[in-house]
Parts: structure tokens; C-alpha cells; sequence
């Protein structure tokens, strides 16, 4: 071979080998690239699924806090119709005024047109009449009786929750119940509880925009109906403790007029003479029952004190200011009876303080101006105007014109001129009336 011939084949050899080396390199690196590739597409898949679950548990996240707010704004609603009712009980103490802001809050919550609390008027009678009523209006309103034992509310005893009036079966009911229903066929029923027992029926009516009762709507009308029987329960425990009370009155009366016969119709008539005054000056409804109440006791005091001072007019006449002084010593022993027997404390000050004087030089405190509670500067002066015209033992009765000269003549000194001023407007009053009856 020539040298130029050995360089040729070697340059040949030389090639192929090398030619050979990258070959295998290159699979090599191919299939090193292809492995990592795999691995790549695999771990992209996987991060797929974690991206679609992560979205998933996102969503359902989303929807649980969703549902948790909704609940939320739920409750507080129903917390707000709470307040608010509770609201309304505490700004009145009037029973029916305070079930018809109920109805209203329904009414304004739901859209309803109409809502009406139904309940025994009085114990004897045997059925549901209306007690409080807003938007139900008509001539049916008066005949809306629903009676206790007719199948009618025998399908309800035992219903704890709202109801539409539609699902009420109509096979075994009377023509007049089916009738009743018919005012009532778009609307809800639900049953007032009192310690487990059906004490009444609120209804709400149909909604003005014509759709459906929400959950929410029916669970706005348990709570009300569970507030109107905590109502009507107070109410029926005042009433029964109003009755024990007025009975307790009317007892201390018949044994004070028993004992002094001047008594008999003193404390009756005052009281009527209190009332009007009060009202007229402005006392609210409460205020003057409970200075009628204090009215009819006022004297009680009399009980304690000696009947040869109350009764026998020679006693009177041989020492008239030490009789006086222990007559007016039933103002302190009268506070210490009405005291001792439970009795509010502005009741004990009627019976305490009815002798004190506007100037202040009445008995027993000597107090007086505005020091003195309101119904005592009226109790002094309507006290004082039939103790002047009735008849005492050591004398007659005034005339009403007598007396009536006597108050003006003092107003201002022994009594407030503005009860006086009062007083006699009431006086003309009653005079007007009585010329036309």
C-alpha cells in the first residue's frame, strides 16, 4: 500500500468507528429523553387530577360557605323578628296591642295580606273568636268561630307546626266548617301552645304576590306563635292575679265601711272622680288603674283608728283639733298596713301622703309641689271635693257649688291648680251630659 492508500483506509476505519460511537450515543440520549418525557406526562396527569380535585373541594367549599351564609342571614332574621317582638312587649303592656304589632311584623316579613290570633274570649265560651286582627276586614270577621269540639279543631289537636289550610281533609266536615275554611283556603293555620296545649290559632293569609310559603316564612310563623302564647300566658296569669288583687280591695273596703258607715261609697265614688282626672291630665292607661286601685285604699288606715273618734260627733265637738289629729293618723297607719301586705310602693304613698298640701304644710310630712307624686296632688283634691259633699257625723254635706268654690278658692295653695283646673272641667262635663240624658 501507498502511503496516500494507508491513509485512505484508515480514514475509512477511523470513520466508521466514530460513525459507529455517536450512533449508540444518540440512542442512548434518545432514549434517556424519551423515559424523561414518560415521566413528565405522567406527573402532568397527575397534576391534572390534583388541579380537578383541588376544584372540586373548591367548589364544594364555595357551596358549604354559601349554605352556611344563607343559614346565617336566616338565623339573623329570625333573631331580628325576635328583638322586635320583644321590642314591641316592652314599649307596651297592653295584650292586644302588642299581639297586633306582631301581625304587622308578619305581615311586612312574608307579604301576607291579612293575619289574625284567634282565642277563647272568655273561659265559658266553647270556641275560638278573634283577638287581634290586621287586614282581615269584612262582616265575616264577627262570625269567625271556630269550635272546640267540632272535627275541625280535632284535625289540629296535636298539629305542632304551620300548615296550609288546603291540606285540611274535608270528608268528615261539617257544611259551616268547610264554609269557614273557604275565607281562609290560601292561607297557613298554626296552632298556639300553652304548656303543650292549644290555646289558640294564628293565621296568616296568602301572600300578595301570589307565591309560595318559604321554609323561612313557616318558621317566621312558629316563632310568632310561640311569642303570642308567652303573651297570652301572661296575660292570663295577670288577669287571674288581678283578680286575687281586686278581691283583696274590695275585701279591705267592705271591712273598713263595715266598721265606719261614711265610708260606705266615699272610696268607690273618689276613685271614679281619680280616674277621670288622671286620663284627662294625661296618665297613661296603667297610671290610672293603678291610682284607682290606691284610691279605693287610701282610707284604709281608719280600720286602726278609734270609733269614738271616727263615729261619736260629742267628741268631736268638745275638742275638735285633737280629734282631727287622730283621725289623720290613719294616713300612717294605713301606709303600715298596705305595706305589710305586699302592696306597690306608689299605693303605700296614696294612703301615706292623700293630707299632705300643694304648700306644704299638710300632714304628715309637710311636703309638697312637685315633691308630691302626681296621683296624690289628684287623689287631695277629689278626696277632698266628696269628703265635702258627702255626710260626716258632726255635720251635713256641702253643696257641689260649696265645694266646688272651696277648691278654686285654694288652688294653687293646698291644691295643684292644675288638677283643679281638671277637676272642674270634668264637673262641667258630667253637668253637660246630664242635661241631654
Amino acid at each position: 500500500l501507498t502511503t496516500h492508500g494507508y491513509s485512505e483506509a484508515a480514514f475509512t476505519i477511523l470513520s466508521a468507528i466514530l460513525f459507529d460511537a455517536v450512533g449508540g450515543f444518540s440512542l442512548s440520549v434518545i432514549g434517556h429523553i424519551q423515559r424523561k418525557n414518560k415521566e413528565l406526562e405522567n406527573r402532568e396527569e397527575n397534576l391534572k387530577k390534583q388541579y380537578r380535585h383541588v376544584r372540586k373541594e373548591l367548589y364544594l367549599n364555595t357551596q358549604m360557605v354559601h349554605s352556611l351564609h344563607k343559614d346565617v342571614k336566616k338565623k339573623n332574621i329570625e333573631i331580628k323578628n325576635i328583638l322586635t317582638m320583644s321590642g314591641q312587649l316592652n314599649e307596651t303592656a297592653d295584650t292586644r296591642q302588642a299581639l297586633e304589632s306582631f301581625l304587622l311584623t308578619i305581615i311586612g316579613q312574608i307579604g301576607s295580606d291579612h293575619a289574625l290570633i284567634l282565642t277563647r274570649a272568655r273561659r265559658e265560651h266553647n270556641y275560638y273568636s278573634i283577638l287581634a286582627a290586621r287586614g282581615f276586614r269584612g262582616s265575616s270577621a264577627s262570625k269567625v268561630r271556630f269550635y272546640l269540639n267540632s272535627a275541625l279543631m280535632g284535625y289540629m289537636d296535636g298539629v305542632l307546626e304551620p300548615f296550609p289550610v288546603s291540606s285540611i281533609p274535608r270528608g268528615n266536615l261539617f257544611s259551616d266548617e268547610i264554609k269557614l275554611l273557604k275565607l281562609f283556603e290560601q292561607d297557613i293555620f298554626c296552632p298556639i301552645l300553652i304548656k303543650g296545649q292549644m290555646s289558640g290559632l294564628l293565621i296568616v293569609g296568602k301572600k300578595m304576590t301570589g307565591k309560595m310559603f318559604t321554609h323561612e316564612d313557616l318558621n317566621l310563623i312558629s316563632i310568632v306563635a310561640n311569642q303570642t302564647a308567652f303573651v297570652m300566658e301572661q296575660a292570663q296569669l295577670t288577669s287571674e292575679f288581678q283578680d286575687i288583687y281586686f278581691k283583696t280591695i274590695k275585701a279591705m273596703m267592705k271591712a273598713l265601711e263595715a266598721k265606719y258607715v261614711f265610708a260606705r261609697g266615699h272610696n268607690t265614688r273618689t276613685a271614679t272622680y281619680v280616674s277621670k282626672v288622671a286620663a284627662k291630665m294625661g296618665l297613661t292607661p296603667n297610671e290610672v288603674k293603678e291610682l284607682t286601685y290606691g284610691t279605693l285604699l287610701h282610707d284604709v288606715g281608719k280600720i286602726a283608728i278609734r270609733d269614738k273618734y271616727l263615729l261619736d260627733p260629742k267628741v268631736f265637738g268638745e275638742n275638735e283639733s285633737l280629734v282631727k289629729q287622730k283621725i289623720l293618723e290613719h294616713t300612717l297607719k294605713g301606709a303600715a298596713i298596705l305595706r305589710s301586705a305586699g302592696f306597690d310602693d306608689k299605693i303605700v304613698d296614696l294612703a301615706l301622703h292623700h293630707h299632705e298640701s300643694f304648700d306644704g304644710k299638710g300632714y304628715p310630712h309637710k311636703i309638697g309641689g312637685r315633691e308630691l307624686d302626681d296621683g296624690v296632688r289628684i287623689l287631695s283634691v277629689c278626696n277632698t271635693f266628696d269628703a265635702m259633699t258627702s255626710d260626716r257625723p258632726h255635720r251635713k254635706a256641702l253643696s257641689q257649688v260649696t265645694a266646688r268654690e272651696y277648691l278654686e278658692y285654694n288652688a294653687g295653695k293646698r291644691f295643684d291648680t292644675q288638677v283643679v283646673k281638671a277637676f272642674i272641667a270634668h264637673l262641667d262635663e258630667s253637668r253637660q251630659m246630664q242635661k241631654y240624658n
